[in-house]
Parts: C-alpha cells; structure tokens; sequence
C-alpha cells in the first residue's frame, strides 16, 4: 500500500524556502504516488562518504511548491496532454540532503504510455539544500566559508545559477544581506559595496544611474571595470539600502517562466578596507556575489520565441552561461586531477569579468586550510513536474561541473604512455638501461606510444633486425616497453576517480502497490 508523507505538523513557513501547506486529501493517483516515493527515497537516506575538498563548491537548492503552484497539483498540465498519455502536476523533485542527491520523478512510459510505474533520474552535487532548508542553513553551509576566506584577505565567489523562477534571486538577496552583516560584524575593516550588471554586451553601474562602464586589462592579466563607483557601507541599514537599490534598478522582462524575469546577471561586489587606509591600497578581501540571468529552454520559452528581442537576449544570455560553465569545471578538474588544461575565462564578457574566480590564488598565513572553496556554485531548481525539463537541464548542467565530460573520460582512458609520439618513444628505447639499445632507437620513430602497444612482437623484431639489431635485442625492447605499459595503465586505473553522477530507476509500483523489496537502484559507479 502507498505511505504518503504526513505534513499535517508542518510548521508555518518561515520565508520563501519553509515547507508549504500539505496537499489536499483528495488528490490521488500520481499524486500519491509521487508523495509514497518521496517518503521511501528520503526514509531510506543515509550519510553520504566525504568528499575530497575543492577550490569550487557545486550545490543545489530545491525551492517548495508555492501556495498558487500548490493549487496546480492533481491537474493536468497544459500543453501536455494526449490522449495516449497523461501528464499530471505533482511534486517531481526529491532533495535528500542527508545523502546529497536529488531525485527527478517521472512516469515510466512505454511506447508513450504510462506503465504504473515511477522512475528517478538521481544526481549527486557537493551538498543539497531541500525545501526545508532556510536561507541562514544554506549561507552557513555554502556561503560562510567564502567570508571567512575573504576575511582573510582571500577572493571569494557565490554564483546563483538556474531558470526563470527556481528562486535564485530569492537565495541571492539573503546571502548578499548575510555576508555583509557577517563582513562588518568583526569591526576591523571598513566594507565597500559596488554593484553592476552585464546585460548583452554593456556593463551598468546599479547604483548611479545606470552610467555604463567598460571593462579593461590592466596590464597584469586582471579586468579592471573602470566607472564603477564604490558606496561606503558602515551599518546593516546602510547595506539593505544599497543592495535595495540596486536589485530594483537591474533589469527584468516578462517570459513564459516568470512575469518578472532577471535578464542580466548582476554582480554584487563587498570589498573589504583597513582601517584608515585610502584608495585602493588598502583593500585586503573581497566577495563577489553574482546572480545570474536567468536560463530558458527556446521549446519551453513561448513569450520569449514571439518577441525577436526577448530571443536574441536568451541566446545571448545562454551562451554566457555554457561558457561559465565550462569554465568552472576546467577549474574543478585542474583542482581535483592536477590537470594543467587551460581555462578559456577570455571566451565571453561573464567569465572574463570572472576571471579571478576561476585562477588559483597561494594560500594567505591568515588564511583557512586549503579545503575551503573559494568559489560556489547555487543552482536552483523548482519541483513541479511541468517544470522538469528546465530541472533536468538545471541540474545536467551542475552535474557536468562535477564530473569531466564524456571527452575528458575518453582522454583519462588514454594512460600517459599512449599519449608517446614517435620522438618520445625513440628517446626512451635510447635512454633504457643505460643506453644499451641507442643504436636501434631510431627504428621507432615513425611509431607512437598507442601503435607500439597494439604490435605484435613479430613486427617489431622486423624493425629492430633492419636498423641493425638482432632478434634478442628486439625481444627485450618489446619486453621492456609492454611491461611498462602495463604498470602505467594499472597506476592510472587506481588513480582515476569514481564517477559521482548517478542514473537508477526506483521505486517501482505494481498495481498500485509498491514492491515488497523496496527501491531497487543500479549506480553507476
């Protein structure tokens, strides 16, 4: 028999991201289902194993269905539905905080038809925030380690990332109004605010009338927005006064998501000032807090595919978030697997602008150990299924900040000795034991490491006899080189990382009835 959740006790929200009121009884079927598997996934949940610490923090935060939103539920979903298939409102997304994953429902179908059944797409992020989680859990959690660096003279990051209406703007005014509370709480520096937005390809002061600024190289590899006027903030009421300010002078528009979209991402900048110094020489730390515009899928966008205008601003602001994206996982993998692959932040006007983000700063004296993250990614997702498509997208976009893509999988396949051109391997024969095999070396030079490993010994006795050799020399060079292998390729296979994303189907419901042995999951590992 089906268990759904009891909300009954849920007490009053306390802001936007509180639990909501419980689902009116009557609502049945993929409802009720939706709620039993929310109860087996999150009753089941267990702590996950510690991950190793990162220069780049990457969460999720799942907003609560809305009082309006709540009232959808039970129904069809507009545009959705056929007569050989059902789409229903429910509440699609599972956060289990415990176990840092989140589960994205949805019907199983076959052949476009419901089967009875409920299947989960799961991915794995550094940490997740539920519905039940407050804006002072989630700036403790992912936020506070990045104050404390910049108190420390380090730069810090937060990035709030996700579609139209998934509430980042939401987490992003909390933490600009927390951290800055937390920066003038030690009473040691004085706290600058400045505060910008990049829309298409200008760049505007939010706090001086729009005047637009220009972004500009300093000679020294870092951008410089020269205008940008910065406000001294001495008080809490002096900084919600600014960060006020400035949220309603950024730009917005209607689109099919939200009547009243960001569309331009905003960058509030604390910089922290010793006391008494003057200009910018005495600035010790600071903390960018950027909120993102918002993303939008062109088949989901229907107010923006009927306005030129409002489609050309969405290619614009989707291209600037496939670069940032990209850049944060070349960071995390340069972090995590020592990798030197070079960083592209000169692609686009947002990473460029974020370039000091993504470099790898020397750890201060005063500084927090090595493990806190100088950067955080926020991604927010919302949990009806009308929205699961932006979901999916939200959360498939975080997670390949997490894993390396399918090409850097194919490339960690290669060990380093299949990467050996002709030269390499000629110095190698040239320099093994001693350089008893030079006089031969040169025989390999229109080989490679990957061809070498796949010859057949016969071959290279072939080679090794025509350059001068004899067959027992080949036999060892052969020997030698296939040993080596080997080793390389079993270092390399201990080395390599689990894969975190995660794709099972649980649980399954029969007749109404869930299995006797639970949720079955197949993980990838």
């Amino acid at each position: 028999m089906d268990t759904a959740i009891d909300t009954a006790d849920t007490a009053a929200p306390l802001d936007m991201f509180a639990p909501s009121d419980p689902a009116p009884d009557e609502v049945i079927d993929w409802v009720a289902k939706s709620q039993s598997v929310h109860g087996i996934i999150l009753g089941k949940a267990a702590a996950k194993p510690a991950v190793n610490s990162s220069a780049v923090s990457v969460c999720v935060r799942v907003r609560p269905v809305l009082p309006d939103e709540r009232e959808l539920i039970g129904k069809d979903i507009p545009g959705l539905t056929a007569s050989s298939q059902f789409h229903i409102e429910y509440d699609a997304v599972v956060a289990d905080s415990v176990s840092g994953k989140v589960h994205v429902l949805s019907e199983a179908r076959k052949l476009g038809k419901p089967t009875g059944k409920i299947a989960t797409q799961v991915f794995t992020p550094h940490h997740v925030f539920g519905p039940n989680e407050t804006d002072d859990a989630v700036y403790n959690t992912s936020v506070s380690p990045l104050v404390a660096h910049a108190l420390a003279g380090g730069a810090s990051t937060v990035i709030a990332y996700g579609a139209t209406g998934a509430g980042k703007t939401h987490s992003m005014t909390a933490v600009q109004r927390l951290a800055a509370a937390a920066l003038l709480a030690g009473g040691q520096h004085k706290l600058r605010l400045s505060f910008f937005e990049l829309r298409g390809e200008g760049c505007y002061d939010l706090l001086h009338e729009q005047r637009e600024l220009v972004l500009r190289d300093d000679g020294t590899g870092d951008i410089v927005v020269c205008g940008l006027q910065q406000v001294e903030v001495s008080s809490e009421a002096a900084v919600e006064a600014a960060l006020a300010q400035g949220n309603a002078a950024r730009a917005t528009a209607p689109t099919a998501a939200n009547t009243c979209s960001s569309r331009s991402h905003a960058i509030c900048q604390l910089q922290l000032v010793r006391l008494g110094a003057e200009g910018e020489a005495g600035a010790v730390g600071s903390l960018r807090l950027v909120d993102l515009a918002g993303s939008e899928r062109k088949d989901t966008g229907n107010l923006t595919a009927e306005s030129p205008e409002r489609f050309e601003e969405m290619k614009a602001i989707n291209s600037s978030l496939g670069c940032l994206k990209e850049c944060i996982r070349l960071q995390l993998l340069r972090d995590t697997a020592a990798d030197d692959t070079h960083v592209p932040y000169r692609r686009c006007k947002l990473t460029t602008l974020l370039k000091s983000s993504f470099v790898n700063h020397a750890v201060l004296p005063e500084a927090p150990p090595e493990s806190v993250p100088r950067l955080c990614f926020l991604s927010h997702v919302a949990p009806l299924r009308s929205q699961v498509l932006q979901t999916v997208n939200t959360l498939t976009y975080t997670a390949q900040m997490v894993e390396s893509s399918r090409a850097d999988k194919e490339k960690a396949a290669f060990n380093e000795v299949d990467r050996w051109t002709g030269a390499r391997v000629v110095a190698w024969a040239k320099a093994l034991e001693g350089g008893k095999y030079a006089h031969v070396a040169d025989c390999f030079a229109r080989t490679s490491g990957k061809r070498l490993s796949h010859e057949w010994e016969l071959d290279v006795c072939k080679w090794v006899t025509a350059a001068g050799g004899t067959e027992e020399e080949a036999h060892e060079l052969f020997e030698a080189f296939q040993k080596m292998y080997k080793e390389a390729k079993r270092a390399q296979r201990g080395a390599r990382p689990k894969q975190q994303i995660e794709r099972i189907v649980e649980p399954c419901v029969v007749g109404g009835d869930f299995m006797a042995d639970g949720p079955r999951a197949a993980v990838a590992e």
